[in-house]
């Protein structure tokens, strides 16, 4: 869970290979919901082999998912599934060199209370038993995964 980070709420730059960002929330941030990258002193490669998968980002001053290089390291190719995306500057996905995207939602995930910082969500919302089955084993309450018949999207499990 990210709220309101001055910049991107979820960073990955210089040379990760085979990372996974899965079933985290990422909200009101001052840049990007979550940023792939790759550059500067120490990239030996590009940002590559990544699942960004089961997030949702909303309210970003961003994307809600980007990927970005330096241009000698190029990122990707990475896949990106199920996510869901809303009230961000940017909300689709731009994968580079090859990359995939499947299963995003680009809808309200319906938080229970985003005033109050509450972001489960409601039973009627799109991230309910959307997400794909390689997300961790607990929620961020501790709440087993899956629940229901597949894993929630974002930090939460219903």
């Amino acid at each position: 869970m990210i709220i309101r980070s001055l910049g991107n709420g979820i960073t990955s730059w210089h040379a990760a290979t085979r990372l996974t960002v899965a079933n985290n929330t990422s909200v009101f941030n001052g840049g990007n919901g979550i940023l792939i990258g790759s550059g500067d002193s120490g990239a030996t490669s590009g940002n590559t082999g990544g699942y960004i998968l089961n997030n949702i980002t909303y309210g970003n001053a961003g994307a809600g998912i980007v990927e970005h290089d330096d241009g000698k390291h190029p990122v990707g190719p990475n896949s990106y599934m199920t996510n869901l995306m809303f009230a961000n500057r940017e909300n689709e996905i731009a994968p580079r060199r090859g990359g995939n995207v499947s299963g995003s939602i680009m809808a309200d995930p319906l938080f229970v209370d985003a005033s109050k910082d509450d972001y489960h969500v409601q039973p009627t919302s799109p991230a309910v038993d959307a997400g794909t089955g390689m997300g961790p084993i607990s929620d961020l309450d501790g709440t087993a995964q899956p629940q229901g018949r597949s894993y929630d999207i974002g930090a939460y499990e219903r």
